[in-house]
């Protein structure tokens, strides 16, 4: 007599159709299959978000570096189904460089009514004070993981910038040490005391 076991398969995350209806409700991202709500920004990160995107984007529309979004989600679509969604982001600002962006808007046609399916090269962290320091350090590990090149973290109380890539060591920049964009964003530098100025 022979055993006749199915096997279950959990699959993780949601439908894509579950998901736009959701955060139509509230927003919120998929870690590891869990779902985290977004709280609303304070004003002080909202100031910087848009601080970091008057810098940048002169730099990237002049260069044609890429795309820069602020407060917008990237999903990762699951691997053999790009209607499910395994995992969820919202940065306070992404960069897509090149022409990834509108190569993407080209190879999916209703990329209006979706959110972007595409990880970033780029990713901005403005840390809230209601943020604990151990799950944004899994934040950033997650960006990477998903592929983005390069995470700057920026600490508003400490008024530093935490950078991270996949292959370097992470190094902190402050007061008028300057932030760069290196490969990704030739031509781009600040000082990091401008980020933080009323």
């Amino acid at each position: 007599m022979g055993w006749n076991m199915e096997q279950t398969v959990v699959r993780q995350g949601m439908a894509l159709d579950e998901y736009i209806r959701r955060m139509d409700e509230a927003p919120f991202e998929i870690i590891n299959g869990e779902i985290i709500l977004v709280s609303p920004s304070i004003a002080e990160s909202g100031d910087i978000a848009w601080i970091f995107m008057n810098l940048l984007f002169p730099v990237v529309t002049s260069n044609r570096l890429g795309s820069l979004f602020v407060e917008s989600t990237f999903v990762l679509p699951g691997p053999d189904n790009s209607k499910w969604v395994t995992g969820s982001r919202k940065p306070d600002l992404m960069l897509f460089s090149g022409e990834r962006y509108p190569d993407y808007k080209l190879a999916n046609p209703g990329w209006r009514k979706r959110p972007v399916a595409l990880v970033p090269d780029l990713v901005v962290e403005i840390v809230s004070p209601t943020d604990r320091m151990v799950n944004v350090l899994k934040k950033i590990a997650l960006y990477l993981e998903d592929g983005v090149q390069v995470v700057w973290v920026v600490d508003p109380e400490r008024q530093i910038v935490m950078v991270y890539t996949p292959t370097a060591i992470p190094f902190i920049l402050s007061g008028d040490q300057i932030l760069t964009g290196g490969e990704l964003l030739p031509g781009f530098s600040t000082p990091v005391h401008v980020l933080f100025e009323d």
